[in-house]
């Protein structure tokens, strides 16, 4: 036997509430609903004993978005296999420790001819080695790298890392560029730039930006 409640509207049409299709597994199931109205994108849940209460989505919400931008000209002037200082940084205060922090990060470049350039991601002034590829003798362990086949050409380096908050102070996240030249003097790299430096109406200067995503656990 079927059952259900039909709430019908002044205008004529009805929503209704039925039983299951199948005998339910106790003698009654009983629903108690909550005493107040939930806010707005919540859904019901029950605690297994029949009491219904509004609760929020579970794990992966979107929870705070900080980015930097930078419009300005960065140089390092860094020796053989080295790294140069803080190229661009962000800072994001995290709402819970085991919550996940996204890290979205594009660099447009300028390095001399035939150079490799390289991205890693530092947290707190310490490099993140979870966000560098395995060690290999005495390579270098990086997050990605491009290669410059002309001191006239602009490079984009990309980087991509999912890292645990471990915390809830505010943490700043920055990254670092690294050229592989093999000569002891080193070079000069340069962000939002050509290695050339022209400001004539045929060149052009880019951005670079820094995103820290803090995700719910």
């Amino acid at each position: 036997m079927t059952g259900k409640i039909k709430l019908v509207h002044s205008g004529g049409n009805a929503v209704s509430l039925a039983v299951p299709t199948s005998n339910p597994s106790s003698s009654e199931v009983e629903l108690k609903l909550p005493q107040s109205d939930g806010s707005a994108n919540t859904f019901l849940k029950t605690d297994g004993s029949g009491n219904l209460s509004f609760a929020e989505a579970g794990g992966g919400k979107i929870l705070q978005v900080v980015s930097t931008n930078k419009t300005d000209t960065f140089s390092a002037s860094i020796g053989k296999q080295s790294f140069s200082g803080a190229a661009i940084s962000v800072s994001i205060t995290p709402a819970n420790s085991s919550n996940k922090i996204i890290l979205v990060a594009k660099l447009t470049i300028g390095l001399a001819s035939d150079n490799d350039i390289g991205l890693a991601f530092f947290k707190a002034g310490s490099v993140i080695t979870g966000a560098t590829a395995d060690a290999s003798g005495s390579a270098a362990r990086l997050h990605s790298q491009t290669f410059t086949q002309s001191s006239e050409q602009q490079h984009n380096v990309m980087g991509f890392y999912v890292d645990t908050a471990g915390g809830t102070s505010a943490i700043t996240y920055d990254c670092r560029l690294r050229h592989g030249n093999n000569s002891t003097g080193g070079h000069t790299i340069y962000l939002n730039r050509d290695h050339g430096g022209g400001t004539g109406d045929m060149e052009q200067n880019s951005m670079s930006t820094l995103t820290a995503i803090e995700v719910a656990a």
